[in-house]
């Protein structure tokens, strides 16, 4: 009788947080995940296979991981990257229902983390693009090795001026 109880305690006590729905920032988040991800589908037929972010006590930062079939230039890279992580700072910062959950106001692009994988393959051409502390890092594929090789870096600054034509 006595464990039927603690059970019952335990039962109460754990049922209301399995039942319970994410808390609005975290919602709103995967929402803006969703839309993004919808929109380069849309766009440039990249596929979403990993998102996140960091949303704990508020919107820190959204994830990002997309594939694509395409084989592109570093120019194209660079042009796409940009295009998406501006697309996605500047909807975060139009979004009304977001904001009161981002960390960091206005949203700017450390708050998009995004790895994009390419089809490419050889000097030629890209086949991963990433930012890590506001650096983007294009790799290529060795074809013999089937190996990923350091291209090029450049600060998201840099690049933003290369494809705005400044």
């Amino acid at each position: 009788m006595r464990h039927l109880r603690r059970l019952l305690l335990f039962l109460l006590c754990v049922a209301p947080l399995a039942c319970s729905k994410e808390p609005p920032r975290i919602q709103e988040g995967y929402r803006l995940i969703r839309e993004l991800a919808s929109d380069m589908q849309i766009k440039h037929q990249w596929v979403l296979i990993g998102n996140g972010g960091a949303m704990f006590h508020d919107i820190e930062w959204l994830f990002f991981h997309f594939e694509s079939k395409d084989q592109v230039s570093l120019e194209q890279a660079r042009q796409l990257y940009v295009e998406f992580i501006d697309t996605a700072v500047q909807r975060g910062n139009d979004d009304q229902n977001i904001q009161e959950y981002l960390h960091e106001r206005p949203f700017s692009p450390s708050g998009i983390h995004c790895m994009l994988s390419l089809a490419g393959v050889g000097k030629d051409s890209v086949s991963f693009v990433c930012m890590v502390n506001e650096r983007i890092y294009y790799d290529y594929t060795d074809p013999n090795s089937d190996e990923r090789i350091d291209l090029h870096n450049e600060s998201y600054e840099d690049a933003r001026r290369i494809v705005m034509g400044e």
